[in-house]
């Protein structure tokens, strides 16, 4: 009996199927500790996590009327946090009205602070009576205890709409009510009838 065993673990040995599948490296793999794990996990973090840049700072102005235009900006977080590192640093946005020789102003100071909402990416900005302006610019920047500003990035050029502009609309409406029914009856008088052929005679 022990002479078959012996035989048959032989020819098991020599003729079984041999597995192509190599166990080496997932043997390895199964005995590497939690530590080895973690600085695993680390090392691939490291290497191949995609690196998620803001894209190039802007800030665009978009008028409204007048009184109002839009802000919409980007200023990526490297700089808000450069920011936040100081005493008593905050994000401003800079308004400089540049008024035109016809434009009256109440105030010698060149610009006017906005607080931003830093949650969102743009904000409805109204402009104080005292400085308005056919033309605006911005910045965003900190503004530290000192009241030193450090602009971060600037603004296109806006032109507002003067405020006759800003009626016309409205002007143009009323006149369109008023002249618009009057016009439609007199060429109306001045149409043939309908009930009359080229000739002038009427069809019955």
């Amino acid at each position: 009996t022990k002479e078959l065993f012996e035989i048959s673990q032989e020819i098991s040995k020599n003729f079984s199927p041999v597995v192509s599948i190599k166990s080496s490296g997932f043997a390895k793999r199964i005995t590497l500790t939690s530590k080895d794990l973690l600085d695993l996990s680390e090392e691939i973090t490291r290497k191949y996590t995609p690196k998620i840049t803001s894209s190039r700072p802007n800030l665009v102005l978009l008028p409204i009327d007048p009184e109002h235009f839009y802000v919409s900006w980007n200023v990526g977080r490297a700089e808000i946090s450069s920011a936040s590192k100081g005493d008593k640093q905050d994000i401003v946005l800079r308004i400089y009205p540049k008024p035109d020789e016809t434009t009256k102003t109440t105030t010698t100071k060149a610009w006017f602070d906005v607080n931003l909402d830093l949650a969102k990416s743009r904000q409805k900005v109204l402009v104080p009576e005292a400085h308005r302006a056919n033309i605006y610019t911005a910045a965003i920047g900190n503004l530290d205890q000192e009241d030193r500003f450090t602009t971060f990035v600037t603004s296109n050029a806006i032109h507002t709409p003067r405020n006759n502009v800003a009626r016309f609309p409205s002007v143009i409406s009323g006149m369109l009510a008023t002249k618009m029914p009057q016009a439609i009856s007199s060429n109306e008088e001045r149409l043939p009838n309908k009930n009359k052929n080229i000739s002038g005679q009427s069809i019955n």
